[in-house]
């Protein structure tokens, strides 16, 4: 049975700058991200997955924030997002809402599925 999903090439570590990755995660349908989560717990949409750094006169910091990912993903476009990075499911606690999460933000943004982890 075909999927219909198309592979695309996974950066290396060098490869994996900031702009690079957001390319490749507007277009992909499963994403599978395998790097350092910071948490911000006051600002989370500021709480980043860390990337390469860029060279030094690009604008790219090597910080995929949580608001460079709602803007980056293509809504609707993603099934499933697996971020294998400690504690990308964890977040504030804030009364009748969901935590808000790195795993949280690929949802949404559109993404059908989002798998974080709790383990630190």
């Amino acid at each position: 049975m075909h999927s219909g999903l198309t592979a695309l090439k996974s950066p290396t570590r060098e490869e994996a700058q900031e702009a690079r990755v957001c390319d490749l995660i507007a277009k992909a349908a499963v994403i599978h991200l395998a790097t350092h989560e910071v948490t911000n717990p006051i600002r989370p949409r500021h709480s980043h997955l860390v990337l390469a750094k860029s060279h030094p006169r690009q604008l790219n910091d090597g910080f995929l924030d949580a608001h460079e990912i709602a803007q980056t993903l293509d809504a609707g476009k993603a099934q499933l997002a697996v971020l294998s990075a400690c504690e990308t499911h964890i977040g504030p606690t804030n009364r009748g809402d969901e935590v808000p999460s790195l795993s949280n933000t690929f949802l949404y943004a559109g993404a059908g599925n989002s798998w974080g982890s709790q383990r630190q």
